[in-house]
């Protein structure tokens, strides 16, 4: 019995022939996970620039590309990467933004107010994320914000997968323990 091929995987095989409708696909599937993280690291001025250069390294490289699903996310993230360290290497120093405060965490606002306040759960990631080391926060990114597996984490950050297992458990951790300190001073 054959496998069913996802969208992913069907748009993947048009696009590699050169079908516009299938790079379409391609980014109507992905293009939300890729801007959000991309916003981490290049901030909201240039998150389009970096997203477009991204998208136009897809549709250079498609045609060689060879793998499944999960090769591809990993391959697209990778791309990703790339294109935010070729951002930096062109001078655009710019400071990290976000439309939430890192007030967040400080604030006296209770959880379901902000929830009720139409949050973004990416940016409050973000924010989050913004008190761990660079590793942690980059693996907590990709997991949870591009929703990719460990496999697919430790070829973008060219890790093995125990070494990713153990940067997410660390920053979940301190996530955690970030938490339980704003619970308890605000009880």
């Amino acid at each position: 019995m054959e496998k069913q091929q996802s969208e992913i995987e069907l748009a993947i095989e048009g696009a590699r022939v050169g079908n516009p409708a299938s790079i379409s696909k391609l980014y109507q599937l992905l293009n939300t996970k890729l801007v959000s993280y991309l916003k981490r690291h290049v901030g909201d001025f240039a998150v389009q620039d970096v997203a477009q250069e991204t998208w136009i390294s897809v549709a250079r490289g498609i045609k060689n590309f060879n793998g499944n699903e999960d090769e591809f996310l990993a391959w697209f993230f990778i791309l990703a990467k790339r294109r935010v360290i070729d951002f930096y290497r062109k001078g655009a120093r710019l400071p990290k933004t976000t439309t939430i405060s890192t007030d967040l965490l400080s604030s006296d606002v209770p959880l379901e107010e902000m929830v009720v306040g139409n949050i973004n759960l990416n940016e409050a990631i973000q924010t989050l994320t913004d008190s761990l080391p660079e590793d942690q926060a980059e693996v907590i990114m990709l997991r949870v914000v591009a929703d990719l597996s460990v496999k697919q984490v430790a070829q973008v950050m060219n890790r093995s997968q125990s070494a990713i297992r153990t940067m997410q458990h660390r920053a979940i951790l301190k996530l955690a323990e970030s938490w339980e300190k704003k619970v308890v001073t605000n009880s």
